[in-house]
């Protein structure tokens, strides 16, 4: 037979600590990248800083030689300062300054405080270099007082320009201190939340896997043990798939079943009679089968009687398992079987001679064959009695192993409650006159299923008790009535009870409350049992209360589905 792979499912719990542990170790990594990406902006706005520094520095430059050639143009007349020709070093200073001045316009963009310095500074860098070349134009026209002039009123829109260079590097200082603090610290931090992510995340890893392990240890240990149960067991047990394909089996199956240690696969089916097709599709069908008998044949083609027992399992991805448990009844079935043959036997090679025997006692006891002496008379009579006794106490036996048996089965048709009372009670009318007992009938108006001779039998059975047991002048009451969801019928006496300890113990076989009562009462012991037996089949309960000198009443209670299916019929 195949054997079942093991698998460790791990509980839910389990994974959810790993979803949380994982969550948060994601978390921490998500800071530690969201700070690297801080970083990484602060690292780019240092370098736009720097790079407007260097701007800064190059407008002021290029503007500054523009504005010494221009001074020294227009106040001396005179060519450059230095070697070459001062207007052309003035007009490249010029246009490079606004080139820079562009640049950095570009470069400033246009939210950021640096953005609205470079407009103003542009805007009067531009005028003051528009009035350069007016002044030097005046220059060279002979208008040396005007270009003179014309330069000296530039002075305020110098000192606006290198005004506005110095704020450029004011902010451009004062943020590059500000984003050198926050790049410490958030460096610092990157640090720290890494360490942390880093540390927390080996730690959860740690954990899980130190859960893991012990989790796997304890089902490796659980799986460990079943297994050893299992294959020491000594009750055979198999493991079957929903389809009664056999996965596995114990030792002691194998015996029972001369299986060996074959592996190959096989079909309880194969192995079980037809006879136990119906307990084989319950084993199949239910979520439990608490007990239920198998007939198979072994390797040896020996015939075997199982009772077994079986709990259907759904495991993950493995599906329905049903684990079965047997046990060898084979023995039990077949003395079972001997001793119901021997009591049918018995019991009818017994009614034939105490059939003659009654006729024989009874012709005897009439007097159609001569009169005997008063003494020979009353010993008739015991005889007949006795004879009477005996043939009741074999029918009883009878009944008791046909209902054990299930040759007797109940045929339930919509009955009555009120015509079984009146029948049982009319039955018993002649015995209750004789033990001057009043006999009483409650029944309301109520339908159910049922077997009317049966049920019959069973409520002159428990009157006869009640009429046995009751003092003269006593009475004797059978009711019926529909309590909630049951059928409730009622035996109720006022003899001298039932002890406590007695109340379940009656309805065993051959049990009476006294030794003597069945020389003193009659009875075989047997009635409540049959009872018992027979309202059993129907779906239904019986049972006793009492208390000693209080008088008794038995309870038989049918199932309300019954009484519906009667009564919508």
């Amino acid at each position: 037979m195949r054997k079942q792979r093991s698998r460790t499912n791990f509980p839910a719990w389990l994974w959810a600590l790993f979803a949380v542990s994982f969550a948060f170790a994601l978390g921490l990594g998500a800071s530690a990248i969201n700070a690297g990406w801080q970083l990484r902006a602060a690292g780019h706005r240092m370098a736009q800083l720097n790079r407007l520094e260097i701007l800064d520095g190059k407008i002021r430059s290029a503007f500054g030689w523009a504005d010494t050639v221009a001074d020294h143009f227009t106040a001396t007349g005179q060519g450059s300062i230095q070697e070459g020709n001062s207007l052309q070093d003035m007009a490249h200073a010029s246009d490079l300054a606004r080139r820079h001045w562009q640049e950095l316009l570009a470069f400033a963009g246009e939210h950021t405080a640096e953005h609205n310095v470079a407009i103003r500074l542009g805007s009067e860098m531009s005028e003051a270099l528009d009035r350069f070349q007016v002044a030097t134009q005046l220059r060279l026209q002979g208008h040396k007082a005007a270009s003179i002039a014309a330069y000296r009123a530039t002075d305020l829109l110098i000192r606006n320009v290198y005004t506005g260079l110095d704020d450029l590097g004011d902010l451009s200082g004062q943020e590059q201190l500000k984003l050198s603090r926050e790049v410490s610290a958030r460096g610092r931090s990157v640090i720290r939340t890494a360490f942390a992510a880093s540390s927390a995340t080996v730690l959860l890893l740690a954990v899980f896997a130190a859960l893991l392990w012990i989790d796997a240890h304890r089902r490796l240990e659980a799986e460990t043990r079943y297994r050893s149960l299992f294959e020491n067991a000594s009750d055979p047990m198999l493991l079957l798939d929903a389809q009664g394909v056999m996965l596995d089996s114990n030792p002691a199956w194998r015996a029972l079943t001369g299986a060996g240690q074959s592996n190959q696969s096989g079909s309880l089916r194969e192995l079980c009679s037809p006879e136990s097709s119906a307990a084989l599709a319950a084993i199949l069908e239910k979520d439990s089968v608490s007990s239920a008998e198998l007939q198979l044949r072994n390797q040896s083609g020996e015939e075997l009687v199982l009772e077994v027992s079986t709990t259907r399992i759904q495991r993950k991805r493995l599906g329905v398992r049903i684990e079965l448990i047997a046990r060898d009844i084979t023995h039990r079935s077949k003395m079972d079987r001997l001793k119901a043959e021997f009591i049918s036997l018995v019991s009818h090679e017994l009614r034939t001679p105490l059939t003659s025997i009654r006729g024989a006692l009874g012709l005897l006891a009439s007097g159609r064959l001569g009169t005997l002496p008063e003494k020979g008379q009353n010993m008739l009579v015991i005889a007949s009695e006795n004879t009477d006794r005996l043939v009741r106490l074999v029918n009883d036996i009878l009944d008791l192993e046909k209902l054990d048996s299930g040759v007797i089965q109940m045929q339930a048709v919509p009955t009555s409650a009120a015509a079984l009372v009146k029948t049982a009670v009319n039955a018993m009318s002649g015995l209750a006159l004789k033990a001057r007992v009043e006999l009483r009938a409650d029944a309301g108006e109520m339908t159910l299923q049922a077997d009317p001779d049966r049920m019959v039998q069973v409520f002159t059975n428990l009157i006869s008790n009640a009429i046995k047991f009751s003092p003269a002048g006593g009475v004797v009451t059978l009711a019926a009535r529909q309590v909630e969801d049951v059928a409730e019928f009622s035996v109720v006496d006022q003899g001298r009870g039932i002890p406590a300890d007695m109340l379940e113990a009656v309805f065993e076989r051959f049990r009476q409350v006294e030794e003597g009562d069945a020389r003193k009462k009659g009875g075989t012991g047997l009635g409540l049992p049959i009872c018992r037996k027979i309202v059993e089949q129907h779906g239904g309960l019986i049972w006793a209360e009492s208390g000693q000198g209080k008088g008794s009443k038995f309870i038989v209670q049918l199932p309300l589905q019954a009484v519906q299916a009667a009564a919508s019929s």
